[in-house]
């Protein structure tokens, strides 16, 4: 009796957690997804749910509204930038931590992870202040230098390569491998699940910047897709049909990317983590 009690709150605290998921997280996107093909929306959003007569007028508007193309433009070129340098980076410090001939690793690798619990607006000013003075705003560079390199990835790899076997870094030795042939002949190929985790996860941060692009930037030349979302809610708050077709076309990269790449962020989240 006591067994069955115990699976009857197990399931029912299961059908709980997915009617709140579908609610909460579900549900919003189907609705961005159906709205954005339903042109000019009803006063009451459970009207014309799905689309009886689709249209990809708000798509054609969104991009006249606005320079969103432009704008993805730049939020594409951010993320290739910030996430090949937060992976390259990553590699290269994940390495020195695991193999290299460092006295006080654990304490580097502390400082590091101490940046993950500094609030990025604590430093935003100063960081401001100095892009401005290197001459650099309001231009894509100054968007993904402040995050060519990121205490998150470099823990991920870490504890990745805590887990690799040090004979086969020291046979590479032997043989006459130098660190960075060792780390990128045979360490990448062979934690290719746990380097796509680390590209993924900093793709996402960076498609997905707002705050740092907002502030530094001023014209279309250098502003991400994020910002153009945002000026289009404010400009077409009357029509959200465009709206929600920009919030889709934002949306569909990144989504898109996880799909495609989910059985690797699945193993690369879970090799390691016994270390």
């Amino acid at each position: 009796m006591e067994s069955t009690a115990v699976l009857r709150q197990q399931k029912a605290a299961l059908v709980a957690y997915i009617f709140v998921v579908f609610v909460f997280v579900v549900l919003p996107v189907v609705y961005a997804f159906t709205g954005a093909f339903r042109g000019a929306l009803p006063s009451a959003w459970w009207q014309n749910f799905w689309p009886s007569n689709p249209t990809i007028e708000g798509f054609t508007q969104a991009f006249e509204r606005i320079p969103l193309g432009r704008q993805i433009v730049n939020s594409i070129i951010v993320t290739i930038l910030q996430t090949g340098c937060q992976v390259f980076t990553a590699i290269l410090a994940a390495t020195a931590l695991v193999f290299g001939q460092l006295r006080w690793r654990n304490v580097y690798f502390g400082l590091i992870m101490l940046t993950m619990m500094l609030p990025s607006e604590s430093i935003i000013v100063s960081r401001f202040l100095l892009i401005n003075d290197m001459g650099l705003f309001d231009t894509i560079a100054a968007v993904f230098l402040p995050f060519a390199a990121a205490a998150f990835p470099i823990f991920l790899l870490r504890q990745r390569f805590l887990s690799f076997p040090r004979e086969v870094f020291e046979a590479a030795t032997l043989d006459g491998a130098t660190p960075l042939r060792f780390a990128f002949r045979i360490l990448v190929p062979l934690n290719k699940p746990t380097i796509f985790t680390v590209t993924v996860t900093s793709a996402i941060s960076a498609w997905n910047g707002y705050l740092w692009p907002l502030l530094i930037s001023e014209t279309s030349a250098s502003r991400t897709v994020q910002i153009g979302i945002s000026q289009l809610s404010n400009s077409e708050a009357a029509n959200p049909g465009v709206v929600l077709a920009g919030v889709v076309i934002a949306t569909l990269p990144m989504v898109c990317l996880v799909l495609m790449g989910n059985r690797y962020l699945t193993r690369g989240l879970t090799e390691g983590a016994g270390k």
